[in-house]
């Protein structure tokens, strides 16, 4: 395993020179009434990824069918929501610009995203908060 920290921005992972990730700290305005900071994990080398992956990021590795219909305006008047057919499911989607951190671990690059509502139940195996760890060192 080879560690590279970039003060202040990043660290990246590299596993055997095979699977890379990028691990970077974004940090949202203080007293934000919900929002917190948070790690952004990206993958910027998964190649040899098993094809039985799972987890939050396996589960998508290999591909989900998704099809969205009808756009419609939403809650937001800036943003267009739409119904996206998913594993079964029809969720009400939002179309939004989100920062893609891959490349540009510092500025990030406009892309165009489906945001998921309601913790992205029915996109995700299981529910939200099995994805969530009580701390990256403790143990079960």
């Amino acid at each position: 395993m080879a560690l590279q920290v970039t003060k202040d921005r990043s660290l990246t992972v590299s596993l055997r020179n095979s699977v890379k990730f990028v691990i970077i700290l974004h940090k949202v305005w203080k007293k934000h009434p919900y929002h917190q900071d948070y790690l952004g994990f990206y993958s910027l080398d998964s190649h040899s990824f098993s094809q039985s992956v799972h987890g939050l990021l396996g589960q998508f590795y290999n591909g989900v069918e998704i099809m969205v219909s009808g756009m419609f305006p939403g809650k937001d008047a800036n943003k267009l929501d739409t119904l996206m057919f998913v594993k079964g499911h029809i969720l009400v989607v939002t179309r939004g610009w989100q920062k893609d951190f891959r490349q540009d671990v510092k500025n990030g690059e406009n892309m165009l995203c489906w945001f998921i509502h309601n913790n992205s139940t029915g996109l995700i195996d299981g529910v939200h908060t099995d994805y969530i760890v009580s701390g990256l060192f403790k143990t079960m």
